[in-house]
């Protein structure tokens, strides 16, 4: 006797099939283009804008060897402004920063916790703290409890702009969004600003 299947089996018996097989991954070969994100900032737009901003800071600050050694660096942090929310990004960013200021200036960066223990403790909560110089006074006193003060301090913002487009019959509606990282290193002792500057990725969503 023949078994015939129903027809209404098939499409479950291929939604079962499909569902059976999970998620994947696998280990991108060297030099594979990164994947753009397709709603928000994905890891090649800030690596990117960290490359760019971070040479363009040193190159601005003009910063060359002296005598007593390398300039002792802070890196206060980042304060986002952007519409979207920086999330894992963010500690990988502050390290990609870190590393580019050790590998391109004359420069000794403190520890991300050294860095965040002073602020803790002279109760430094916003960027415009630092130019206070009662504030910049306490933080750079606690850092150089247990080594000398900071030459140079940096921090940035991150931004984004945003400009949207509704589709028509046969366009899908598109969204473009310019990210921006803006740096800034000033004189510890003084406030005043050594270098600033910005780049900028534009990526252009389409749903």
């Amino acid at each position: 006797m023949t078994h015939r299947t129903a027809p209404f089996l098939l499409p479950l018996a291929l939604a079962i099939t499909l569902g059976s097989c999970g998620s994947t991954g696998r280990v991108k070969a060297e030099g594979e283009g990164q994947l753009v994100g397709d709603r928000r900032a994905g890891t090649i737009t800030y690596d990117q804008l960290v490359k760019q901003t971070t040479e363009q800071l040193v190159a601005q600050a003009g910063m060359q060897a002296r005598a007593q050694g390398p300039y002792r660096v802070a890196f206060f942090g980042l304060e986002t402004k952007g519409a979207e929310e920086l999330r894992d990004q963010l500690p990988a960013i502050y390290e990609q920063i870190e590393l580019a200021l050790v590998n391109s200036g004359p420069f000794t960066v403190y520890s991300r916790k050294a860095v965040d223990r002073a602020r803790q403790e002279a109760g430094l909560r916003d960027f415009d703290d630092l130019f206070i110089q009662k504030n910049r006074d306490a933080f750079m006193g606690i850092l150089g409890r247990d080594s000398a003060a900071p030459d140079v301090l940096v921090y940035g913002t991150t931004t984004t702009q945003t400009t949207e487009s509704s589709g028509g019959w046969f366009t899908r509606d598109t969204k473009e969004r310019r990210y921006m990282l803006t740096l800034e290193m000033i004189d510890a002792a003084t406030g005043t600003i050594l270098a600033k500057v910005s780049g900028k990725q534009e990526i252009e969503y389409k749903k």
